[in-house]
């Protein structure tokens, strides 16, 4: 009798759900018992299956909102690593401008000391935007010679950031992609031109002359070319280079 009851119950909860006509509702009166009940069970457990992974959405979710504000307060802090992923994406938004603060971005990657400290910022990305990935934003936001630059400068730095912010850093073959990426620089990604910030910026890293005549051997090797002669023809004198060069020590 009790099994009954529980039969007719099961019935008046899930008949509603399952029976929207009368050759439904037919076909519902055929099943036996058992094939009721696992019916029931199914819909039930499904229910439950969806509920629950609503729950876990709601709580990770939760999660990871909690998780950004923390990192968010680090970014006003001492923690540098959440503050050079804030810039970062400073960067990548651009005050609401169209396009990418590539200046920004590039000054951010010159501050990071080490790859230790590169990956740590990563990390700290990934927290503040919840999962998103900062080498895959750098690859969507810049074009593919500021990519290259970018990877140039990150992989020019010392491994370990103990002692690196004293640690001078010597990457001829560094120096030569990066001025030959900004020569052939293209805006817009397919206007032809010159990436005049870039080149400065490798400048104010050579510390003397003898490292740029290094970088210099290095780009013929690469790319067939005198530096001297690809620098003349591409900054046409609005970059005054050998002046640059000369206010450096020779060793």
């Amino acid at each position: 009798m009790e099994s009954e009851a529980n039969i007719k119950k099961l019935d008046q909860t899930v008949t509603p759900l399952i029976v929207e006509s009368p050759q439904k509702q037919k076909l519902w009166n055929s099943l036996s018992d058992g094939q009721r009940r696992l019916f029931a069970s199914l819909i039930a457990g499904g229910v439950v299956v969806g509920v629950a992974w609503l729950i876990i959405w709601l709580v990770d979710r939760k999660v990871k909102k909690y998780r950004a504000n923390l990192e968010e307060n680090k970014a006003f802090g001492a923690d540098k690593h959440a503050t050079w992923a804030k810039q970062f994406k400073q960067g990548f938004d651009n005050d609401g401008w169209w396009g990418t603060d590539v200046p920004l971005v590039r000054q951010t990657m010159r501050a990071i000391p080490s790859k230790e400290d590169f990956k740590k910022v990563q990390d700290s990305y990934r927290v503040l935007y919840q999962g998103a990935n900062l080498i895959a934003d750098l690859s969507d936001e810049l074009t593919k010679t500021e990519f290259e630059e970018m990877l140039a400068i990150k992989n020019s730095k010392p491994e370990k950031a103990k002692g690196a912010s004293s640690v001078k850093i010597y990457d001829p073959t560094g120096w030569a992609k990066r001025i030959h990426a900004a020569i052939n620089y293209n805006w817009f990604a397919f206007i032809p031109g010159t990436d005049e910030d870039a080149i400065k910026a490798v400048f104010m890293e050579i510390p003397t002359q003898r490292a740029f005549y290094a970088t210099a051997t290095v780009y013929l090797k690469l790319y067939g070319n005198h530096l001297w002669d690809d620098l003349d023809g591409d900054l046409n004198w609005s970059m005054d280079w050998r002046a640059l060069l000369k206010k450096k020590p020779k060793k």
